[in-house]
């Protein structure tokens, strides 16, 4: 199944359903305007979700289930209220269940009505939310497999939406998936320190620091101050320092004069 999306924490409301941006993070939403191919593709019910639908009861009942068993069948979630889809797409619901327009019209319902058209739109479709085992098993999975490659938190993101939909599994929301891509970074951040820190003795570990702190080169940049016992001694410090990264050579006027012997 298709789905669509729109950048979080952005007003651009454009997608492209093949090609994922990758502008602040990527979590599942429908554009606000839809071309008609695409809203035809996505809201078209099959004979057993017909059926499913006109069970749920009377015609407000019959109309939410239809909505939202359609939207969490593109998004993969179930973290939005009717106001949140576009209009075109729940006008499209109401012609297809043949319902008064005025359906279209309804923006929220409350906690309790949703619970339980949810509830029952994942028993239909045989999905289930993610668990906190199931979380930590992504974590992992997104640390030994995506995270070593990459950094980027909108690929790490999108890797774990792929992997909790082929799965099955309901997408927690935004903020949770956010929270896992950052920590996914930090861990492997970690990792690549502890790694290197293996590596190094404790002289090289103090030369790495001292890199961090600021390039080295630009430790030249530094203007010199007014001459001082004190400013000086910093002064060839510095110049020691930096030195330091240099490997030991002849100097030029030495090999000059020895290749003139």
């Amino acid at each position: 199944m298709p789905w669509t999306v729109k950048h979080s924490f952005s007003n651009d409301t454009k997608a492209n359903r093949r090609g994922l941006s990758r502008k602040e993070t990527i979590y599942p939403w429908l554009p606000a305007i839809i071309d008609e191919d695409t809203l035809t593709e996505i809201t078209t019910f099959e004979s057993g979700e017909y059926s499913f639908v006109f069970q749920q009861g009377r015609e407000r009942r019959q109309y939410l289930t239809g909505l939202y068993l359609k939207a969490i069948s593109v998004l993969g979630h179930s973290h939005f209220h009717p106001r949140d889809l576009p209009l075109q797409f729940r006008r499209k619901m109401v012609v297809q269940l043949n319902l008064d327009k005025q359906f279209a019209r309804i923006q929220t319902i409350d906690g309790g009505e949703k619970s339980r058209i949810v509830t029952a739109i994942r028993s239909f479709l045989g999905t289930s939310t993610a668990s906190a085992d199931v979380l930590k098993n992504l974590k992992l999975w997104l640390e030994s497999n995506i995270a070593q490659k990459e950094s980027d938190i909108p690929i790490i993101v999108n890797a774990a939406v792929h992997y909790l939909r082929e799965k099955k599994f309901e997408l927690p929301s935004e903020n949770v998936l956010q929270s896992i891509a950052e920590k996914v970074v930090k861990q492997a951040t970690q990792n690549f320190i502890n790694m290197m820190n293996d590596h190094l003795d404790i002289d090289e570990q103090e030369r790495i620091d001292l890199l961090t702190a600021g390039t080295v080169l630009e430790k030249l940049k530094n203007p010199v101050p007014k001459a001082s016992p004190n400013n000086m001694a910093k002064e060839l410090q510095r110049i020691a320092s930096v030195r330091s990264y240099f490997p030991k050579i002849i100097p030029l006027a030495s090999t000059c004069s020895g290749s003139q012997s």
